[in-house]
């Protein structure tokens, strides 16, 4: 199970589940409409998403379905390795 990966880092399983890509659908409406505000057009692929929550990194395939070619999500402590970028998913979309 991808929630079974060993990480350099402490976790708690349920931390680190993959959310699946009807929840980035769910979510598009709202990082199109950042995009406009943040890059003046509806360009999705000059957004740059930083997905702190690492499970076995689907998040970057499903966001680049949908669009968006700039996201980082990398298996670290992302408490100590905190990226700047337009949109932060602060939260698991699972």
């Amino acid at each position: 199970s991808p929630c079974e990966n060993h990480f350099p880092f402490p976790t708690d399983p349920d931390d680190h589940c993959e959310s699946p890509s009807i929840a980035y659908e769910d979510i598009l409406p709202i990082l199109r409409t950042l995009a406009a505000m943040k890059n003046g057009t509806n360009s999705t692929s000059k957004l740059k998403i930083y997905d702190p929550y690492y499970c076995d990194g689907a998040v970057i395939s499903h966001l680049t379905e949908l669009g968006f070619g700039d996201v980082y999500n990398k298996k670290e402590d992302c408490y100590k390795t905190w990226c700047k970028s337009d949109a932060t998913q602060p939260y698991p979309t699972y």
